[in-house]
């Protein structure tokens, strides 16, 4: 496990006499239109179905790759490549995949030409995460290269573009990166300009306690709809803050036990958390209109508190993946009835933009399953 934070320098502290913490103003009821969000829905249904053509081809291609085995779990291949962590493209057949370390290429895969496209040459000793834009021409690379770095790399011209410090790295649907940073801020950061956009700053400091993000290798970070939401921790306990993406106002400030791993939804208007313990382990969503949470699936089968959970949710908003590395739960949206359960140790799952196709690291490569087969099953 690895604990990447910036506690800061006591002599750069304000004095404590002079430190007033000012009380954050309640936040405004939601504006959530039942018509607007209907609109909504359906445009990213519409994207979605697009997409679907799509992931057919691909995975006809998947079942004829060469060399390819074949799995005891329902994989309808498994591609015999060394990888730890992949990350889908939003808008074509690419599948970036890093490899463990010491210091390797992020190798991008051409799934319907069945081949390696691109090695990327990142300064990255140790990659934990990896992220597409929206239109699949940029990825954002973090890791660990003797400090927290994000690098941003152009797929079609195979060059870096961009490099930073940063303690994560997700983009969110205008294009734009968001990024927690060592100063307690979460920046937005343009990758076209080059600059940050907007800046957003988590609580301060106190005599008692310090909250700083803080990186387990796994995502911090979730952006979608008008929010973004990011994990803070302090000696004691957690937060996940949730700002609005287009006021640069804290929207939601929601205290939890523990925070392993965050989603959102589509809609962007539920969090989905995992919140472990050495006895179990519990799957939450929140509902951020209401300000209410839901435990929807609980696990006593924990293995590893230390281990690197991680969700994924369907873009049609009807499946959540869920991962404990050990196994992999295919449950029902919102109900957490389980619909498909994979045994063995398997690494961090993403679905593809049509929503037909789930992969996720494994042993011996990197796996893929038909997800309509695997809910027809149960």
């Amino acid at each position: 496990m690895i604990i990447w934070s910036q506690r800061g320098d006591p002599m750069d502290r304000p004095d404590e006499k002079k430190l007033v913490r000012e009380k954050d103003p309640a936040p405004a009821p939601p504006e959530k239109d039942p018509k607007i969000e209907a609109e909504l829905a359906a445009k990213r249904e519409k994207i979605r179905l697009s997409f679907v053509p799509g992931d057919k081809k691909i995975l006809e291609s998947l079942k004829t790759w060469p060399g390819k085995g074949k799995g005891e779990n329902g994989e309808i291949a498994i591609i015999p490549v060394d990888g730890r962590l992949i990350a889908y493209s939003p808008q074509k057949s690419l599948l970036a995949v890093a490899a463990f370390p010491p210091l390797s290429p992020v190798r991008i895969y051409d799934l319907s030409a069945q081949k390696e496209i691109l090695a990327l040459q990142v300064s990255i000793s140790h990659v934990a995460d990896l992220d597409f834009s929206p239109d699949g021409s940029l990825l954002a690379i973090f890791g660990n290269s003797g400090f927290p770095t994000v690098e941003i790399w152009d797929v079609k011209e195979g060059k870096k573009t961009n490099g930073r410090g940063g303690l994560g790295a997700v983009f969110a649907p205008n294009g734009q990166l968001a990024i927690p940073m060592m100063t307690r801020k979460l920046v937005f950061f343009d990758p076209k300009s080059k600059q940050e956009t907007q800046v957003f700053q988590a609580p301060p400091w106190s005599p008692n306690s310090e909250w700083h993000f803080s990186v387990r290798l796994m995502p911090n970070v979730a952006a979608r709809g008008r929010f973004v939401a990011s994990v803070i921790e302090s000696d004691a306990s957690y937060k996940v803050i949730v700002w609005e993406s287009t006021t640069e106002r804290k929207f939601r400030e929601l205290p939890v036990p523990f925070a392993r791993a965050i989603t959102l939804t589509p809609d962007g208007w539920t969090l989905g958390m995992v919140q472990p313990s050495k006895d179990l382990n519990k799957l939450v969503l929140w509902d951020l209109e209401k300000n209410k949470q839901d435990t929807i699936f609980e696990t006593d089968d924990t293995h590893d508190v230390l281990a690197q959970h991680s969700l994924a949710i369907s873009p049609d908003g009807k499946v959540l993946a869920y991962n404990d590395s050990h196994q992999l739960l295919l449950l029902d949206f919102p109900t957490g009835k389980v619909r498909h359960r994979i045994e063995g140790k398997v690494g961090k799952q993403v679905f593809s933009s049509g929503g037909r196709i789930l992969a996720a690291p494994l042993p011996l490569g990197i796996g893929f399953w038909d997800v309509s087969d695997l809910l027809k099953k149960h």
